[in-house]
């Protein structure tokens, strides 16, 4: 349950844009690779759910899960910590180390609280999240290594009292402390050193009941991980809700984008067949036809690659040539090979680059797919095609 102090609380979007916040994650990506691995995964369990959400990465907290990418009410704020495999004690949870000027740091469970305070009536549910054990005594005598959520009021209340007065004195509130009751303490199953096979293998599982179920894994965890890239080395303050939400989280339309952004398997075939067979209804060179047909499947291949720029710098030119042409040019006999000829003869750094890297036919390759990505052919019918074949 969401706590509340009242009616005058400021909206959770205007707090998390103006309250000040560490940014140092974004200049550190290296070290958050583990991190951004468990949030991508709480990014799947959140779209195979109804309704909207955005998980923002490195503002306020590792990851913070919102219930809405536009008005957002409720936060969930995740602490992740993969940098040990020691056991985690109420002791080390509580423990303040101290500063270089002698000044005691927060703890664990201290600076996690300090949303609850931060955020007045918005907090959902804080969570400490690891791969290391828990090593905590449980109300109920059952082993706390069987679960793999514990809320803070599950503990024995010996250990429990400990964390009470020790937040209550941190924070200066009185004890309990009321956020705890809403408190967790979580152990990831995510590998350390194969979070990123882990987090595959889900999106694996999660691909399937997208789409056709023909989106190739590999590629689409390659696209996560260049939007998460993106975010995190973008070095901002933002000046609206909005702005926080497009340069720091990744909502459920943007997932929907970006599943619709790789191919499936299934739509690569379906292009190259309709490509194909378009070809051989405009007479292309034989010879010719084979040559681009084989660079076309090449081209779809290699562009499943997010990391390649040169293919994409390439794959923009195209489709703003493409789309910029007269209708007159779609008109013809031979439209895919007139638009071929047009686009290829166009001097630009794009092209130089392909046929450098490349070739002249995997420049057209790029072309014809630009031609159907970007505008509606009217398809030959099965008779036709049969005719043609």
């Amino acid at each position: 349950m969401v706590q509340s102090s009242g009616t005058g609380d400021p909206p959770l979007a205007d707090l998390l844009v103006n309250l000040p916040y560490d940014g140092s994650g974004s200049r550190s990506s290296n070290r958050f690779s583990f991190q951004h691995s468990w949030g991508l995964g709480l990014v799947l369990k959140l779209h195979e759910k109804p309704g909207d959400y955005c998980v923002l990465f490195d503002i306020h907290e590792d990851v913070v899960a919102l219930n809405s990418s536009v008005n957002p009410t409720e936060a969930d704020m995740f602490q992740i910590k993969s940098d040990t495999t020691s056991p985690w004690t109420v002791a080390a949870l509580t423990k303040r180390e101290k500063a270089k000027d002698g000044s005691p740091k927060p703890s664990i469970l201290g600076k996690l609280y300090t949303h609850y305070v931060r955020f007045p009536g918005h907090i959902k549910s804080l969570s400490f999240v690891t791969n290391a054990p828990y090593s905590v005594q449980l109300e109920d005598k059952t082993s706390c290594n069987d679960k793999e959520t514990i809320c803070i009021s599950e503990i024995e209340a010996t250990e429990r009292a400990i964390v009470h007065s020790t937040i209550a004195a941190e924070h200066g509130v009185s004890s309990p402390p009321a956020g705890l009751a809403t408190t967790y303490l979580v152990k990831t199953p995510l590998s350390v050193l194969q979070h990123e096979q882990h987090t595959e293998g889900r999106i694996s599982e999660f691909l399937q009941k997208q789409g056709d179920g023909t989106i190739p894994p590999a590629p689409f965890h390659k696209t996560l991980r260049s939007e998460l890239r993106r975010r995190n080395d973008k070095e901002l303050k933002p000046a609206t809700f909005a702005e926080l939400t497009k340069y720091k989280g990744i909502s459920r339309s943007d997932m929907d984008r970006m599943i619709g952004s790789v191919p499936s398997e299934r739509k690569m075939t379906d292009l190259l067949a309709t490509i194909r067979q378009q070809l051989v209804h405009e007479s292309f060179n034989v010879r010719n036809q084979g040559q681009l047909n084989a660079e076309v499947r090449n081209y779809l291949a290699k562009r499943l690659d997010e990391t390649n720029t040169t293919l994409g710098d390439a794959r923009r030119r195209a489709a703003n040539e493409v789309r910029d042409l007269p209708s007159a040019t779609f008109n013809s006999a031979t439209p895919v090979a007139d638009v071929i000829t047009a686009v290829s003869q166009i001097e630009c750094n794009e092209f130089s680059a392909i046929r450098q890297g490349f070739s002249d036919v995997f420049l057209h390759a790029i072309i014809a797919v630009a031609i159907y990505e970007h505008h509606e052919f009217p398809t030959l019918g099965e008779e036709s095609a049969e005719e043609e074949a």
